[in-house]
């Protein structure tokens, strides 16, 4: 099914503004993303192999305070202890979205409007997307929202490419909706990086989870969101990194301001010039 893309895939950035100096995204493996339900389809034989004890704990209502099961407490708790990272590749997924002017998303994902949103190009990404010719490339996928989890079942070979998996790897909640996310997976055969810290050592997130990033070229990125309540100090470092190359001359400049009467953002041009120099020492 021939997906309708949109004119670009935009990306909400925290208040930092490293990303300019070097703009590459997270490709985020499954257990570090935010959602516990996250590629996960309804586990059915987990629920069939509960106890009396445990399921009358499982389903007892917020209020009641006495219905408790300790082995299905260790059960849920064991699923946690994740292995360590290592070098090697990890699958994982860029998301971005449709809308660069949502308020939650601002808020959520672009440091209470103190950051950034970015537009990318999508062609950058599909020209590298699987087909006949390419069948190890990229992934493309557009969330689909719903109110009850996919479930895992044996399939065929159709719907290994064409179905289920599908489903699964793009399915969420309708709690997040407002997202209107599209992702990109199956990094297999990129070259991606891995992040480190100032001792050279690989940078590990929360969830014992190696920090490995997909570059995005300049001429891709072709429009620059600034906050509404973006930092000063930000907006000078944003100039400073925007004027180091001439890669970043074809990009556009706005700033968003909230709009006086309704509840919304709008959005003023702008050029580098315009952007607060950092001040002299």
């Amino acid at each position: 099914m021939e997906l309708n893309y949109p004119d670009y895939f935009y990306k909400y950035l925290p208040k930092t503004t490293q990303f300019f100096d070097s703009p590459a995204l997270r490709v985020t493996q499954r257990e570090a993303l935010n959602d516990p339900f996250e590629q996960s389809p309804s586990d059915e034989k987990f629920f069939n192999e509960l106890t009396t004890e445990e399921f009358h704990s499982l389903k007892s209502p917020f209020r009641d305070n006495n219905k408790y099961s300790k082995s299905l407490i260790q059960k849920f708790i064991s699923t946690k202890n994740s292995q360590p990272s290592t070098t090697e590749f990890e699958h994982g997924t860029i998301c971005f979205s449709e809308t660069y002017d949502n308020l939650l998303m601002w808020s959520h994902y672009g440091s209470e409007h103190q950051g950034f949103v970015v537009a990318i190009d999508p062609h950058h990404f599909l020209k590298k997307q699987k087909s006949e010719e390419l069948p190890s490339g990229l992934k493309i996928r557009r969330v689909m929202y719903r109110e009850s989890r996919p479930t895992k079942q044996s399939f065929g070979y159709h719907d290994y490419f064409f179905g289920r998996s599908h489903k699964i790897l793009s399915t969420k909640s309708t709690h997040w909706s407002y997202e209107q996310e599209w992702r990109i997976q199956n990094f297999t055969n990129e070259n991606l990086l891995i992040a480190k810290d100032e001792k050279n050592q690989i940078k590990i997130d929360p969830y014992n989870k190696k920090i490995q990033l997909y570059e995005i070229p300049k001429k891709n990125i072709k429009l620059i969101i600034i906050g509404a309540r973006c930092p000063i100090s930000k907006m000078a470092a944003l100039r400073a990194s925007l004027s180091k190359s001439e890669d970043w001359d074809h990009v556009h400049l706005k700033l968003a301001v909230a709009d006086p009467l309704d509840f919304r953002l709008r959005f003023l041009n702008m050029k580098i010039e315009d952007l607060p120099e950092i001040p002299d020492a």
